[in-house]
């Protein structure tokens, strides 16, 4: 009798464990994952880790101190363009992050099968869609087109240059090198003409929203693709009036003057994916959500074209890119007088940041620096 008194104490008590756990597991743990919604979202922080920045320490303390590139010839870089290497630049992305998040799958730009998307409709634009619906929808139906265009999505290999800005381009003479890529991408409204013994006069893709659009339609290279960005739903609005030539009622919400037209057709036109710049902001960067309002917290167009061109492009180089903050009076772009420290004072980008991750890219040999100014931490 004493025997099966203590087997079915046991078992009480075993009982009552169980149920202890269960209410613990209920109750008190929230869990960040369920099967119908995303992580919960948190604002980002100092201490947030970057799996990038701790593997680029461990780099440097292996290796020392690093020095840049050693410049090569226009020939010894023609020569280097002669061939491609498959899936180079997303094997050394993955060899810089590891098993961490990075969706190298994610589509590069927005179309119907994607605006509604939970990252997209989590934030307001610059990060997502959130309050732009009506604006996106009308849009998405004047284009035609949501993938890459055909001369470059039948390539087996592609070899991409994305060009910066940057006063380090001027008198470099890379213009033959950097027209030697299938893939030529650029920003805003940076010129070619005069400058393109250095900076090259071929235009695959061109990143662009309306304050940052040419307002001379004849500097647009006309095989290009405009890629467009969203920074506010007033920009969609816009993009419709260019595409539909109806005047918009009102352009009070820009920041600067803005072109009331564009030479493109909509098959040339492309909207930028936001959850790219969502996952490049926060997730990679960890930069503060601050509920998706810009704070220092927006990546530079240049960032985000590295990250766009590393969904499709095998390899990646780039130039023009490099800000050398310790020189406040350094030329800041290859084409007018402004100087370093203008940019020391934008609201919307954390450069310093920027520039850590950038080097870590061209470190790890995710992206190849032809002008040396990310490895020379400037």
């Amino acid at each position: 009798m004493l025997e099966k008194r203590r087997c079915r104490c046991a078992t009480c008590v075993g009982i009552v464990c169980l149920i202890i756990v269960v209410i613990t597991n209920l109750f008190l743990i929230r869990p960040k994952f369920t099967a119908n919604r995303l992580p919960e979202i948190e604002e980002n922080g100092p201490n947030q880790e970057r799996i990038w920045e701790q593997r680029l320490m461990r780099l440097k303390q292996a290796t020392g101190s690093q020095e840049a590139e050693p410049d090569l010839s226009k020939a010894e870089l023609l020569l280097q363009g002669s061939t491609c290497t498959p899936n180079k630049a997303r094997n050394r992305l993955f060899n810089l992050f590891g098993d961490t998040k990075f969706d190298l799958s994610m589509s590069i730009f927005l179309d119907e099968h994607n605006k509604n998307s939970e990252e997209n409709l989590r934030y307001p634009p610059p990060f997502g869609m959130e309050g732009a619906e009506p604006w996106l929808d009308s849009v998405l139906k004047l284009l035609p087109e949501s993938g890459l265009p055909y001369h470059i999505a039948k390539k087996s290999c592609r070899r991409c240059i994305v060009v910066g800005n940057g006063g380090i381009l001027s008198k470099k003479n890379l213009g033959e090198v950097i027209d030697n890529y299938d893939v030529v991408i650029r920003m805003n409204d940076a010129p070619i003409g005069k400058f393109k013994s250095d900076v090259g006069s071929k235009t695959t893709f061109r990143f662009m929203y309306p304050e940052g659009t040419y307002k001379d339609p004849k500097l647009f290279h006309s095989n290009s693709t405009v890629v467009f960005m969203t920074f506010k739903p007033k920009d969609l609005e816009w993009l419709q009036s260019v595409l539909t030539n109806v005047k918009l009622k009102s352009t009070k919400e820009f920041w600067k003057k803005i072109p009331t037209s564009l030479p493109k057709k909509p098959s040339q036109c492309r909207l930028f994916n936001p959850s790219i710049l969502q996952e490049l902001a926060f997730d990679i960067l960890k930069l503060p959500i601050n509920k998706g309002i810009m704070k220092k917290n927006v990546p530079t167009t240049g960032a985000l074209a590295i990250m766009f061109s590393a969904r499709f492009c095998d390899e990646i180089a780039v130039a023009g890119f490099g800000y050398n903050l310790k020189d406040p009076n350094a030329k800041l772009h290859y084409y007018d007088n402004n100087k370093m420290k203008v940019i020391t004072k934008s609201w919307t980008h954390n450069i310093s940041d920027e520039r850590k991750f950038l080097m870590a890219l061209a470190q790890f040999g995710v992206i190849h620096d032809l002008t040396g100014g990310l490895l020379q931490g400037g």
